[in-house]
């Protein structure tokens, strides 16, 4: 029962590492959202992002059109006085969903300064792609986003230019025979169990 342990280890080995294909990712995004709010997920202040109500959140992008949904922390007010101390924002979950199928999700987290203009704060995002669905399953890799967030009545309103990035996309085939050598592993080892003598105590 040697051999087919030798051929599922042979198989799994054949299909790692993963080969990946490359997914080039570069686009805009606007949103509107309510106010930072105490009560959320987040142990002070919680920022949430989606088409809701009066809200959206939409971007374009080589790879289509898309629409957002994701929140994030905050400690403290953002910056929106001049000369106001920078504001860290952390443990952010974004999904982008795509309009022509798909989608992209991971974590993020950032930092707002003041711009030099009341009001008017510098945004910098820094993304992790953690998996994907349909074409982008499994999807890896970061980006950047830089923008600005405006309070100038309302709700605030923001704009992200995301920087162009390469994600890796394990092609099908890999996570195929992935699958085949775990199942085969797994199936061999079983075998040798199932021939093992069973000695009884006298």
């Amino acid at each position: 029962m040697k051999i087919p342990v030798l051929l599922a280890t042979l198989t799994v080995a054949f299909a790692s590492p993963l080969s990946a294909g490359s997914l080039i990712f570069s686009g805009s995004f606007a949103n509107t959202n309510p106010p930072a709010a105490s009560g959320g997920r987040c142990p002070s202040l919680t920022v949430n992002i989606g088409n809701h109500g009066p809200f959206y959140a939409t971007g374009s992008s080589n790879l289509g059109a898309f629409t957002s949904v994701q929140s994030h922390c905050l400690d403290s007010g953002p910056p929106i006085a001049v000369g106001a101390a920078d504001t860290p924002y952390y443990d952010g979950r974004f999904t982008y969903s795509f309009t022509n199928g798909g989608s992209l999700f991971g974590t993020y987290s950032g930092v707002l300064s003041n711009s030099g203009v009341a009001s008017v704060i510098d945004n910098v995002q820094s993304f992790l792609v953690t998996g994907g669905s349909g074409k982008f399953a499994h999807a890896r890799g970061t980006f950047v986003g830089t923008g600005d967030i405006r309070f100038l009545g309302g709700p605030p309103t923001a704009s992200l230019t995301i920087g162009e990035s390469v994600l890796a996309v394990p092609e099908p085939a890999t996570w195929g025979m992935l699958i085949i050598g775990f199942t085969a592993t797994g199936l061999a080892i079983r075998a040798r169990r199932s021939t093992v003598p069973l000695h009884l105590a006298t």
